[in-house]
C-alpha cells in the first residue's frame, strides 16, 4: 500500500508544467503521479448532512524534479494514447487575472477533452506500483532413479 501526499498546484510553469507544494521533504520522488484533483462534498437531501467527499481525478502529471519544498510536474502520454499532452490555452495575470488557469488535454482518457486547472488544485501524489517481472518458468523436478550405493 502506498502513502498519499496531499498538495496543491503552487504555479503554472508553462504549457505542460506545474509546480505543486510538496517537494522531498514530504516524501516526493521522481517518476511519482501527481494527480489533480476535485473532491466534491456529498449532503443528504432529507437531513442536509454531510455524507462525506468524492474524489474526481482531472488530469495526472509525472513529478520530474523535486526540491526540498516543493515539485514539477509535467503532463505526459501514456503508452496506449495516440494524443499528446498539450495546453490548449494559459490564462494569468498578464491578462488582468489574479487566478492563473492552465488549460490541459486530458491525455489518460485518450481524448484531447480540455481541462482546467488552478493555482491552488487540489492535488494526490503516489508512488506508481513497482512492475512486477514475471515468474520463472517452472522446472518440473523429476524423480531421481537408482540407488544410495551408487
Amino acid at each position: 500500500m502506498s502513502t498519499i501526499i496531499h498538495a496543491k498546484v503552487a504555479t503554472i510553469i508553462d504549457s505542460h508544467t506545474a509546480a505543486v507544494n510538496a517537494g522531498a521533504k514530504k516524501g516526493v520522488a521522481v517518476g511519482d503521479i501527481a494527480r489533480v484533483v476535485r473532491r466534491t462534498e456529498v449532503f443528504d437531501p432529507d437531513t442536509k448532512t454531510s455524507l462525506g467527499k468524492v474524489t474526481t481525478r482531472i488530469v495526472n502529471l509525472r513529478v520530474t524534479s523535486v526540491a526540498p519544498e516543493f515539485c514539477i510536474a509535467s503532463t505526459f502520454e501514456p503508452s496506449q494514447a495516440s494524443v499528446q499532452a498539450s495546453i490548449a490555452a494559459l490564462l494569468g495575470p498578464a491578462y488582468g487575472q489574479s487566478d492563473p488557469v492552465q488549460q490541459i488535454a486530458d491525455v489518460g482518457s485518450g481524448s484531447d477533452k480540455v481541462i482546467t486547472v488552478r493555482v491552488g488544485s487540489e492535488v494526490d501524489i503516489e508512488r506508481p506500483a513497482p512492475a512486477t517481472p514475471p515468474a520463472p518458468p517452472s522446472v518440473p523436478r523429476r524423480a531421481v532413479k537408482g540407488s544410495a550405493d551408487g
